[in-house]
């Protein structure tokens, strides 16, 4: 690393380990390589192209009514520490690294192609202008840019940041009035769909508490005052699959009529497809979000509860990865988990990869499973107890504790309810079974820790009381899963 890009972290730990009533330092300006807006000339085909968006522009101090406050930890640290990790390995013949940073304290955005041997500021081949990682087309063009720039046989974009599930709850509504989603003319947060979530605050205050252990929760942006919905987190990957360059990208989010009928099509004709979508990011591994995502790759990996800020161990992975290049995407979930679980072996922790074409059969499940608790459930009172107690026995699994393992809570109910036969009984069990299956949903999971035997890969949203409304808008909700808890409910 250069001397002044380290002195400039000196500072930024500095202020870190300090109150943080300020803003942190800026970091120093890239030099702008030249031929900025040239297309680079075309590389051969890689086996594999790894995507990082890193939405690092996170733990700026609010000056409030209530006075000066960060809605979350600060982030550009970790980025600069993540990306040296993957500096170990770099850039190969057969794999490519690709980035786009958003830090804090900064008037542009660093997009990177990352290779051994040199430095982060060495690393950057283009610098854009501020980006908002909230906003889904500046998703869309950089999947866009990545795949274009370093085609590849298989790609893996990776959402790095602070993420808490699929809630849509507007962490930025205390320190703004209007979102960017009003102030251009659309819906409030409050009415939009859902996936990233005010969590935040209490993963803020965890980090605040242990030091270097601190929680990473995704693609929430202080200087924009804006994170990504649900229906957003589909846009940008489907207008990524279709569009035809980066202008088009932007063009297709700025004309409704062609983003709802980009919507409204089918996977096929599409220009490029993702084949690995990681979470860097807490509470991610949910069932909502994975059917959220199911037909934009094969393999999702994530993790059920909140994650140490360090994140995934990008120097094992790489390694790895740059030894095998011919490995399925599959296989490379497994290899992420691996390492994950080997880094990560004396804490509480959790990673899971998931088959998104494992997603219909899941949810068919599911909604065989919930029609017949909701069928069932009111008028018996062994299923209401079996519930309550398999509830209240998992719900401190994870920090967010509306949130439950899916495969423990239906085992859960199973045990304690004396049904016979009954019809709970035969789709629940039908569910159990293909959630532990070989050829089941979860192609590896890891729990360390106290999650060991809590946490089987999968949860799923269980609220203490009335469903939050956002979850109507989110596709899972036609599942009947929102049917069951809304009766549960009405019944207390």
């Amino acid at each position: 690393m250069s001397q002044s890009n380290r002195g400039w972290l000196d500072q930024i730990l500095a202020w870190f380990r300090g109150s943080r009533t300020t803003q942190p330092p800026t970091p120093p300006q890239p030099v702008q390589p030249p031929n900025d807006e040239e297309t680079p000339p075309m590389q051969p085909e890689r086996d594999w192209t790894i995507l990082l968006y890193m939405a690092g522009d996170n733990g700026k101090v609010f000056e409030t009514k209530h006075g000066s406050y960060a809605l979350m930890a600060e982030m550009t640290t970790a980025g600069y520490d993540d990306i040296a990790e993957v500096e170990a390995v770099g850039t190969t013949d057969q794999v490519a690294v690709l980035a786009q940073f958003d830090t804090s304290g900064a008037d542009h955005t660093y997009r990177l192609e990352i290779h051994k041997g040199k430095t982060a500021e060495e690393n950057i081949v283009e610098t854009i202008p501020e980006s908002n990682t909230g906003d889904p087309a500046e998703l869309a063009k950089f999947i866009v840019w990545g795949m274009t720039r370093c085609p590849a046989k298989h790609t893996m974009v990776v959402l790095w940041n602070h993420g808490l599930g699929w809630k849509d709850d507007d962490i930025y509504q205390s320190v703004r009035g209007l979102s960017r989603t009003v102030r251009s003319g659309g819906r409030g947060r409050k009415q939009n769909a859902a996936m990233f979530r005010s969590t935040a605050a209490r993963v803020k205050q965890l980090a605040d508490d242990e030091g270097d252990e601190e929680a990473r929760a995704i693609l929430c942006d202080d200087t924009s005052m804006d994170f990504l919905t649900n229906a957003e987190m589909s846009q940008a990957l489907k207008v990524a699959m279709f569009a035809q360059d980066e202008a088009d990208a932007a063009a297709i989010f700025a004309d409704e009529t062609r983003l709802a009928g980009v919507m409204n099509t089918g996977n096929e004709g599409a220009l490029r497809r993702l084949a690995v979508i990681g979470m860097d990011a807490c509470l991610m591994a949910m069932l909502e979000v994975q059917y959220q995502v199911r037909q934009f790759a094969d393999v999702m990996v994530s993790s059920q509860e909140v994650e140490p800020i360090d994140g995934w161990p990008y120097s094992e992975i790489l390694a790895r990865l740059a030894a095998n290049p011919s490995t399925a995407p599959a296989d490379f979930g497994k290899i992420i988990v691996e390492e994950y679980e080997r880094f990560y072996f004396s804490k509480n922790t959790t990673l899971s990869a998931v088959d998104l074409g494992t997603m219909a059969e899941v949810r068919r499940l599911v909604s065989d499973f919930a029609a017949a608790l909701d069928t069932a459930y009111a008028d018996d009172d062994s299923l209401q107890l079996a519930y309550a107690k398999a509830v209240k026995e998992n719900r401190r699994t994870f920090e967010d504790q509306e949130y439950l393992d899916l495969l423990v809570l239906t085992n859960g109910i199973l045990a304690r309810y004396d049904g016979g036969a009954s019809a709970v009984t035969t789709t629940g069990k039908a569910l159990s079974d293909y959630l532990q299956a070989a050829g089941g949903p979860v192609v590896i999971n890891a729990a360390t820790g106290s999650k060991k035997g809590k946490a089987s890969g999968i949860s799923i949203y269980v609220p203490y009381d009335m469903p939050s409304p956002l979850y109507q808008e989110i596709d899972f909700a036609s599942a009947g899963w929102l049917t069951f808890l809304k009766t549960v409910y009405d019944t207390v």
